[in-house]
């Protein structure tokens, strides 16, 4: 066996999205590592998300066939691990009759490692039929046998895999990289070209989704004063086909807060900086997030955060105190009141600004390739041992 590591990694890289602008930077990483050969890539698709019940069942065994001939790929090239960046969407949906992460986990034949960026859980309200499907896709997912480890970037998700049955040893944690911030463009200058001049900006960053919370964020901005504006730094994700962005944009003209809020739709990359450059403060009411790179971009760029009271951001919060402002309770009052706060007391910005740029250094991508790297050499060692 040779002493590099040769990967296939499943990810999406055509597309717009988190998981294509995480696996980008976490590759740049792992290729400055002596120990990584090479990384070839085979592609998600992109057309797989079946409109309904109907269509999934009449293209389901096209579909299966075609996850097999992609899994059957992870094969080729001289791969020695497989590497996959896991989202219902990217195998098809949560639906048993829509996904098809088991058929392509079968085609592999060598080592897998899956990073596992969402874990579609019940809630109370969830019929149980509907949790009995679930509970099988997860199932049929998590515990398949090609699978080495599993990645996570938070411990709640641990501990939600071991509920699911996976054994604790095949679980890791590795926190979601910070990436490096690009330069800042002249503040007064972008404000000027934005029409921002004289406002004080919130931002909510990322694709607009209903776990990040917008609904509170412009429920909070109708009790703040006038002069502050809400920046939506993000449009509607590819595979959302939902009426979650219409309906934003209806909840702001209820409120009649159409001249104080901002739909900026997706940002290029090279046009993050401007945003950031503006942002007074960042928002993340977030109801629920499994590593948010959209947070990760936030602290790259030190900017002061006001965040909901979720798992994932008390364990940040534990990892270097002060680098978040995290709210009592998820509510639109508490948003609004802390926010409030926040722009009366510049002190308090700057201590908030200085912990994120810390957590920022400490967690960077060059951390979590070399963790990840860890992995690999792990699972390849153990393979090596049971020939």
């Amino acid at each position: 066996m040779s002493a590099g590591l040769n990967l296939s990694v499943f990810t999406r890289t055509a597309q717009k999205c988190g998981v294509s602008d995480y696996s980008r930077t976490l590759h740049a990483e792992l290729e400055r590592l002596p120990e990584i050969e090479s990384i070839r890539i085979v592609e998600a698709p992109a057309d797989v998300v079946r409109a309904g019940t109907l269509s999934a069942l009449e293209h389901y065994h096209a579909d299966k066939q075609r996850f097999r001939e992609l899994g059957a790929k992870m094969n080729e090239a001289g791969a020695n691990i497989a590497h996959v960046q896991f989202q219902y969407f990217f195998f098809g949906g949560v639906a048993p009759h829509k996904n098809h992460t088991a058929a392509f986990l079968s085609a592999i034949r060598i080592p897998v490692v899956m990073t596992v960026h969402e874990i579609a859980s019940p809630s109370p309200r969830t019929p149980f039929a509907h949790r009995l499907l679930l509970q099988s896709v997860n199932r049929s997912t998590f515990l398949h046998p090609a699978i080495r480890r599993l990645i996570v970037h938070t411990e709640q998700d641990r501990r939600r895999l071991e509920r699911i049955g996976v054994k604790p040893q095949k679980i890791d944690v590795v926190l979601h990289g910070i990436p490096a911030p690009q330069p800042l463009p002249a503040p007064d200058v972008v404000r000027r070209e934005m029409g921002l001049e004289g406002r004080r900006v919130l931002t909510l960053f990322g694709f607009l989704s209903n776990k990040k919370g917008h609904a509170f964020a412009i429920n909070a901005l109708a009790g703040l004063p006038e002069d502050v504006t809400l920046l939506f730094a993000g449009g509607q994700h590819p595979d959302d086909h939902t009426d979650y962005a219409p309906s934003l944009r209806r909840l702001v003209s209820q409120a009649r807060l159409d001249s104080r809020v901002r739909f900026l739709d997706y940002l290029p990359e090279e046009r993050i900086p401007a945003v950031m450059s503006v942002t007074d403060i960042a928002l993340a009411p977030y109801s629920e997030s499994s590593g948010s790179g959209s947070l990760a971009l936030l602290m790259a760029y030190g900017l002061p955060i006001v965040a909901s009271p979720i798992p994932s951001h008390e364990q940040i919060e534990a990892e270097e105190k002060g680098c978040l402002s995290l709210l009592s309770e998820l509510s639109a009052d508490a948003l609004r009141d802390r926010v409030l706060s926040l722009l009366n007391s510049l002190h308090r910005l700057d201590e908030l600004k200085r912990a994120a740029l810390t957590y920022a250094e400490t967690h960077s991508y060059r951390r979590m390739a070399e963790e990840t790297l860890a992995i690999y050499r792990d699972v390849r060692d153990k393979e090596g041992r049971s020939l």
